[in-house]
């Protein structure tokens, strides 16, 4: 798996919102966070990915602050917390002791796995390590309500609706799924795009981006091993959480207002007592 992200990591700040977490979205951790605050002595939070935003928040004073991720290129280059805080490990069997969190945190990663069982799984682990009325704060990427085609995607791009390159990725990976390619991989993205805009400039031109980004990623597209993306409706993910037995409960269901915010809800999900 960490061989899949050695040149994501090479590009990582070309990734914008919303494909990164907004003031909004950074907001509702921040509001939640004063909650946990008022409730324990100190704060052991775990972040699953390496999110660096998530280092800037208002943490209470001794909270202990880790991060989990399966791709080792990814902490060394992208976790900026202290030293041996971030670890490399599975989300679906995390490396710690039950009920010892008392907050975790992902941002967009949940459709990096499969869906429904891993996905799942992860949701399960979390359960595992989160102390009673602990919180788990999820941010996800969902089907749109009314879903479009790939070609659509193209047009808009053409017509100056889509005017970055995080915007189409989002766009196209679920006009993909839509159009009966599940899961989604990183290798039809970029063969797809290539197809539709043979000159490599309008693209660019289009989404703001430059052709040398464009053609290296092009470039590398055989040697990079294959990545998944898999994605669910808000609903799906709701009734998920309704099937596991009353181990969550959902406190908050955020929707933000920037452009594709509907594809990008928060969930605030509380871990039950037994």
């Amino acid at each position: 798996m960490s061989e899949q992200w050695a040149y994501t990591t090479k590009t990582w700040d070309r990734i914008t919102e919303p494909l990164k977490p907004g003031a909004a979205d950074l907001a509702v951790i921040s509001g939640q966070l004063l909650l946990l605050a008022e409730r324990f002595d100190s704060l052991n939070a775990l972040v699953l990915g390496v999110t660096k935003d998530y280092l800037d928040l208002p943490w209470p004073t001794g909270s202990n602050i880790r991060a989990l991720d399966n791709a080792s290129v990814m902490i060394r280059n992208h976790w900026s917390g202290e030293s041996g805080t971030a670890v490399q490990g599975d989300w679906c069997q995390m490396p710690l002791q039950s009920e010892s969190q008392h907050i975790v945190l992902l941002d967009a990663g949940l459709c990096l796995l499969g869906w429904p069982d891993e996905q799942k799984q992860v949701l399960e682990e979390v359960a595992r390590i989160l102390v009673p009325d602990g919180m788990f704060i999820v941010r996800l990427l969902v089907l749109p309500h009314e879903t479009e085609s790939m070609p659509a995607v193209v047009q808009a791009v053409r017509a100056g609706e889509i005017t970055d390159l995080s915007l189409l990725r989002i766009r196209l990976w679920m006009a993909m799924q839509a159009d009966g390619i599940f899961p989604v991989t990183n290798r039809q993205f970029w063969t797809f795009l290539a197809s539709s805009f043979p000159d490599l400039a309008e693209l660019a031109q289009c989404c703001s981006t430059d052709s040398a980004y464009l053609q290296e990623a092009l470039s590398k597209l055989q040697a990079e091993p294959v990545r998944n993306f898999a994605f669910a409706a808000l609903e799906d993910y709701v009734h998920m959480i309704d099937s596991m037995d009353g181990q969550f409960s959902v406190k908050e269901k955020f929707i933000p207002e920037y452009h594709l915010g509907e594809r990008c809800p928060t969930l605030v999900l509380r871990k039950n007592a037994a």
